[in-house]
């Protein structure tokens, strides 16, 4: 199945990942719209968000907000259900780790759901926080963070 990741740069883009999200976060995961929908919703400089498609659906999105120079956070990884444990998650922090090294960021921090740390450790990230209960939506979270490798340009 061909898949295509990119940087969300329209505002359709932004409206298909806000759907992915409600889906997975709001339909599925009770979390109420008015704390899964934020300030980062829109296509500002401080913010990046990233679409993965297949054959044109969009089926993940996640998005990262740049804290300081150099420091960004990932935040609202989703997968449609269907497309789940395919390697699309994986793939589309790859993608995000590549294109936020580009662009000056050499770390990434998350705030996982407890379940996912296990995925994110596979992919080189360590705890920087005990596990706690989400304010608001009552999930069990624990904060990640990864120093991203500099390429060789940089």
């Amino acid at each position: 199945m061909l898949v295509e990741i990119k940087r969300v740069d329209s505002k359709e883009e932004l409206e298909i990942c806000k759907s992915v999200r409600k889906g997975v976060f709001t339909d599925e995961q009770n979390i109420p719209v008015e704390i899964e929908a934020d300030q980062y919703d829109n296509l500002n400089s401080n913010v990046v968000h990233f679409l993965i498609c297949s054959e044109s659906e969009g089926i993940g999105t996640s998005r990262y907000v740049i804290l300081s120079d150099g420091k960004a956070q990932l935040q609202r990884l989703a997968i449609k259900k269907s497309f789940r444990n395919q390697g699309y998650a994986r793939k589309l922090i790859n993608f995000i780790e590549e294109y936020a090294q580009q662009n000056g960021i050499n770390y990434l921090e998350l705030h996982a759901q407890y379940h996912a740390k296990g995925f994110y450790e596979k992919l080189g990230y360590f705890p920087i926080s005990e596990k706690y209960i989400e304010e608001g939506i009552g999930i069990e979270h624990i904060n990640m963070a990864k120093k991203l490798k500099r390429n060789e340009l940089g």
